[in-house]
């Protein structure tokens, strides 16, 4: 193994944190949970870094609803997000529920939702919905503060527009309308393994339950989440029912051009993609009626 940092830092302020990064840039790696960066380690995937940044004492585990946004903390653990009350009621956030309900107990109980986002992994879980619940990022640097939206977020696998001085210290979610479901699906070979295919759909109804907005965004078909919005704009103004839902899945399925490896077809991918759209959106609008 060619992980062999030098350093093992603990720090006590945010201050901290963007100095360490501003000195050491892309040598230095923020730990929160520390299963991405074990699994890294593991694959010999970050020999550069040297120097380990430990946020546990900066008090980012936290969630909490304003009137504007869910604020999540980035420290903050998927079993808490999972376990949130609000999340897991059906409705606007059940996606964020089911996005921690999925996954390996370990990873539940020590991951966090900022090393989740943060890693630019489309096969994981909370890019696809975050990208689908329009959330945005607050960063800070040595600059000062900002804040990314998530669909600028991901560039590519690995890759992200987080500069090397900048982290993730929130992780923020729109308060939605009544009449709002979201869907989080996967088709796993393996219950511990990532997903061949996700789909996260999230719908809004008018007062006659047609459709005021959408998002379908599919992951571990590409290098990013891939938001659809050819099928979205099927589903605009309309009822969800089987034309309207029939029209919007055969437009991911021409939109999407998934990755083929060793365990599913770009042409197998596809057909998922469609089949759990389907499903997706008919549960979604079983949620925004209530």
């Amino acid at each position: 193994m060619s992980f062999k940092p030098d350093e093992y830092i603990k720090v006590e302020t945010i201050e901290d944190v963007t100095n360490l990064l501003q000195e050491h840039g892309e040598a230095a790696a923020i730990l929160a949970g520390g299963t991405e960066i074990h699994e890294l380690a593991e694959k010999d995937m970050i020999p550069q870094v040297k120097k380990i940044i430990d946020i546990e004492r900066l008090e980012l585990n936290y969630i909490e609803s304003e009137a504007e946004f869910i604020r999540i903390g980035a420290s903050t653990n998927l079993r808490s997000i999972r376990d949130y009350p609000l999340f897991q009621k059906e409705g606007a956030y059940t996606a964020l529920h089911e996005a921690g309900s999925v996954l390996p107990l370990q990873v539940v109980g020590l991951g966090t939702i900022g090393g989740n986002v943060c890693s630019g992994l489309p096969i994981l879980n909370f890019p696809a919905v975050i990208s689908a619940m329009d959330a945005e990022m607050k960063t800070i640097s040595s600059e000062g503060e900002g804040t990314i939206p998530a669909n600028k977020f991901f560039l590519d696998y690995f890759l992200t527009a987080l500069q090397p001085n900048e982290f993730v210290t929130e992780i923020r979610i729109p308060v939605f309308p009544e009449n709002t479901g979201s869907v989080f699906l996967t088709f796993k070979l393996l219950t511990v393994e990532f997903p061949v295919v996700s789909i996260t759909a999230r719908v809004t109804l008018n007062t006659d339950e047609t459709c005021k907005d959408a998002r379908i965004v599919c992951g571990s078909v590409g290098r990013i989440p891939l938001r659809v919005k050819s099928a979205e704009g099927k589903l605009i103004g309309k009822r969800l029912e089987d034309k309207a839902i029939r029209k919007a899945s055969e437009a991911v399925y021409k939109e999407i051009d998934p990755i083929s490896d060793l365990r599913a077809s770009s042409e197998y991918r596809k057909e998922l993609c469609r089949t759990l759209t389907k499903e997706a959106l008919l549960k979604a609008k079983d949620r925004a009626i209530g």
